[in-house]
């Protein structure tokens, strides 16, 4: 198995199903430089989990309370 990642900066599902045909396992989601919001990653992330996949999530420093949900929710 390959252990293929990929980096989105914009959440449209379309693009995860994409990468998870040639097997990509591991996706990073760009919120300090993306336009996530939380709506966006509550789709997101149950959906790249749902494909199997792995998720990080990249965050200005800032965001320490962002990070501290999505920890606690078992996103990242």
């Amino acid at each position: 198995m390959h252990n293929l990642a990929f980096w989105m900066t914009q959440p449209p599902l379309p693009h995860i199903e994409i990468a998870d045909d040639p097997g990509f396992c591991r996706v990073m989601l760009d919120i300090e430089h993306g336009t996530f919001g939380l709506d966006a990653m509550d789709r997101v992330i149950p959906f790249c989990r749902a494909l199997g996949m792995t998720v990080y999530a990249r965050a200005r420093q800032d965001f320490a309370t962002l990070r501290d949900q999505l920890a606690t929710e078992g996103m990242i």
